[in-house]
């Protein structure tokens, strides 16, 4: 994705757990607002615009902050036992060496050619992993492959959902249960969720229960016009409340994020309606 994307979703890599989010790495931005002006935008002010999705503003210029490349490392754990895996990541993503621990569950894994068990990929920013060098990089290019590898075999249909470290193996058992092939960094809470199109009633099932989990659906995708729903009302008054503020005649990417003011309204009449019939009220003007 281009730099603007990421910064319009606010999107973060599998080293999240170490270097957090875009906004984290952002001094400053340059953008259009609604009246035609091109302005900058302090670092105190970023949120209005990261993560809005183009909604409040056209971003065309960014000044980010750059950390030296790291020599990493890797050690790959495995086991037939979910409980362990996520017990083991839960204590090592305290680490702070490891910038990364990646998840697969066991049909990934024999995609990949690996035993058919759970793997964790711990990545070490020292020379504290087993693998080094060549090796690391022969690994990590074979981690790289899933989703190729996964659409191959009909499941590219991919989304994410983020959830707490109290409810991950709630979300992953799941999964399981349902035979979902999943992988990601378990380590900052994110998964990414694979399905064939014939599988959407699942998808739909799978995002929901989620949802119950108070996770985070499509986290690094972008809600964009399809996942509203999945926004909670709290996070939605919010953007609404920016969005009036910045741009008050919904010209940026007008029905993303939330509705637009018509049909918000188209709503709100709708609500009162239903609450007027409830009261037994037979017409308005009485």
């Amino acid at each position: 994705e281009t730099i603007g994307g990421v910064i319009a979703k606010n999107s973060s890599g599998s080293q999240e757990l170490k270097y957090n989010r875009a906004i984290n790495w952002i001094d400053s931005i340059e953008v259009i607002n609604s009246k035609g002006e091109q302005v900058k935008i302090p670092k105190s002010d970023l949120s209005d615009f990261v993560g809005m999705e183009g909604t409040t503003g056209a971003i065309i210029k960014a000044t980010l902050r750059l950390t030296s490349k790291k020599e990493r490392t890797l050690t790959i754990l495995k086991s037939e036992r979910l409980s362990e895996v996520t017990a083991i990541s839960r204590k090592l993503r305290f680490d702070p060496e490891i910038c990364s621990i990646e998840i697969l569950n066991p049909t990934i894994s024999v995609l990949l050619g690996l035993d058919k068990k759970y793997y964790l990929f711990v990545e070490y920013e020292s020379n504290k992993g087993f693998f080094k060098l060549k090796d690391y990089s022969y690994y990590m290019a074979k981690k790289k492959k899933i989703y190729k590898k996964m659409a191959l075999e009909g499941f590219y249909l991919i989304e994410s959902a983020k959830v707490s470290s109290d409810s991950i193996e709630d979300l992953l058992i799941f999964l399981e249960e349902r035979k979902i092939p999943y992988f990601g960094p378990i380590s900052s809470g994110l998964i990414y969720l694979l399905f064939r199109p014939e599988q959407k009633q699942k998808l739909e099932e799978t995002l929901e229960f989620a949802r119950k989990l108070r996770a985070r659906i499509s986290y690094n995708f972008g809600i964009g016009l399809t996942k509203k729903s999945f926004l909670e009302p709290g996070e939605a008054n919010i953007i609404r409340r920016v969005k009036k503020r910045l741009d008050p005649e919904d010209k940026f990417n007008t029905g993303k994020l939330i509705d637009s003011d018509e049909k918000d309204k188209r709503k709100v009449i709708a609500e009162e309606s239903e609450e007027i019939e409830e009261t037994g009220v037979e017409t308005l003007g009485e």
